[in-house]
């Protein structure tokens, strides 16, 4: 068992850039998307990571109608 490096509980984090016990805690969602259109960020969803994808999906699906669009999903680096 490890230290998390993001809080102060003993355990094995999955490795990635959040906290799944902060996240537990429902402080933060651990996971974002952006839809791009062009230069321009036209939205932002973050929750659990298959309902933000969902919606970014849904929601670039609406943008797609005014041209392409792009998902990008946001990561996070702790750094103190």
């Amino acid at each position: 068992m490890s230290n998390c490096n993001f809080c102060t509980k003993n355990a094995d984090c999955p490795g990635l850039n959040f906290c799944v016990h902060k996240a537990e805690e429902g402080r933060f969602f651990p996971f974002e998307f952006e839809i791009w259109q062009g230069d321009e960020m036209v939205a932002s969803v973050s929750g659990p990571r298959e309902d933000a994808l969902n919606e970014a999906r849904h929601y670039a699906w609406q943008y797609g109608q005014d041209g392409e669009r792009r998902i990008f999903e946001v990561t996070r680096k702790l750094i103190e």
